[in-house]
């Protein structure tokens, strides 16, 4: 994913070694509102590793449906 275009983009620098930057953006697509956090290329495991928990509090706090890196799909909303 290229983190241009026309979403709205938040950037979470890291401050600390061993942290670079992780890009969060909200879209609007097929009626659902989506947020899409995206790693760049120099991003490191630290990195990685923040943005799966940071994606999992979201997930918990707004009762969604989180896919993960690894592609796996992680439900925080009650099914039947």
């Amino acid at each position: 994913d290229k983190i241009t275009g026309d979403k709205h983009w938040i950037y979470l620098n890291g401050k600390e070694d061993g942290y670079h930057i992780i890009a969060v953006g909200v879209e609007l697509e097929e009626g659902q509102s989506l947020i899409r956090i995206v790693l760049s290329a120099q991003s490191t495991h630290g990195d990685r590793n923040k943005a799966v928990e940071y994606c999992k509090m979201l997930g918990e706090h707004l009762k969604g449906e989180v896919h993960l890196f690894n592609d796996r799909v992680m439900f925080f909303y009650p099914r039947k």
